[in-house]
């Protein structure tokens, strides 16, 4: 039985056909990069479509070419432009390059493995880290829309909208948004520890979890994820997890730029089925990213659903 193919791939298939008819030569970078940007547009708004249905409208282009993804928010709908990378509001157009190139859309299915590293990539990782460039970083480009759909672009706002939740028997602050999230993962979290023994560690060592907190990101001027109640952190308090490395700029304290090459078993890291659970509710788990958290899940469903449809 032939398998069906997906919306996007027919979408970048068709953008390749129709720009090698008006120009039958190899396909310069910019048409590529073109053609990836709409194929990543195409992703965003299924995963906006199916991760937040109550918000999304529709989408579109406009007059100018510009494709746009319409919100809600219940009392008013609002208009998101995607100008390479960003989607910003009708009255921030102008200013779009005040917000960084989407990156979170590159969250892998598996944990890079340091040993794969190339010295180049291993080079760009520790200039991601660096404390100079670090403070240059932008606004991410998905967080007009985050502020829109959460109603949180301030203290104020967003301290309106958070709730209380119990999590592995510890009471935490979030988004009311994100409670029944919150509630799904400690019920799987409690039924999977009585059959699996790594996941009953997990549950059972002493531990902390934190959640809403407003401040910025260390060594940044960005916003963290925990003022706007998206995210939760798991701190082992066992023994054995005293002198295990969990966050990549502890670990920079003590290795300087060999931080980044250091052996992955030397980390702490959460059972593959927390990561599971966790991500089957929405949450992206920190270790993933190059520059890694390992304590920390962070609620993205619509970076979870383009994780399983990216087209290339």
């Amino acid at each position: 039985m032939m398998k069906k193919i997906p919306a996007y791939c027919t979408l970048i298939l068709l953008c390749l056909i129709s720009i090698y008819a008006k120009n039958p030569k190899p396909l310069q970078a910019e048409r590529v990069a073109q053609i990836a940007q709409i194929a990543y547009f195409t992703n965003f708004n299924n995963a906006m479509k199916e991760c937040f249905p109550k918000n999304y409208r529709g989408c579109g282009i406009d007059s100018k070419n510009i494709r746009y993804i319409d919100l809600t928010d219940g009392k008013r709908t609002e208009r998101f432009f995607y100008i390479e990378g960003r989607f910003v509001p009708k009255n921030e157009i102008d200013s779009y390059s005040d917000y960084a190139p989407l990156c979170k859309e590159s969250y892998p299915k598996t944990m890079p493995k340091v040993s794969e590293f190339s010295p180049t990539m291993v080079q760009v990782i520790i200039q991601q880290g660096r404390t100079e460039n670090r403070r240059l970083n932008k606004k991410p480009g998905f967080e007009p829309i985050q502020n829109f759909i959460y109603d949180a672009a301030n203290q104020l706002d967003t301290e309106q909208n958070l709730a209380r939740v119990t999590l592995l028997g510890q009471r935490i602050t979030v988004h009311y948004k994100i409670r029944s999230a919150v509630q799904n993962v400690d019920a799987k979290l409690n039924q999977a520890a009585l059959t699996d023994p790594k996941v009953k560690r997990f549950v059972e060592n002493p531990h902390e979890v934190t959640g809403y907190n407003w401040r910025e990101i260390r060594d940044s001027f960005q916003r963290s994820s925990h003022s706007w109640g998206l995210s939760i952190d798991y701190i082992d308090q066992s023994p054995s997890a005293r002198h295990k490395q969990v966050y990549w700029r502890w670990t920079k304290g003590f290795y300087d730029d060999d931080w980044v090459i250091q052996d992955i078993k030397k980390r702490w890291l959460p059972p593959d089925k927390v990561i599971a659970i966790f991500e089957s509710e929405g949450f992206v788990w920190g270790g993933k990213w190059e520059l890694w958290d390992n304590m920390h899940f962070e609620y993205h469903p619509e970076v979870i659903y383009m994780m399983n449809h990216r087209p290339f």
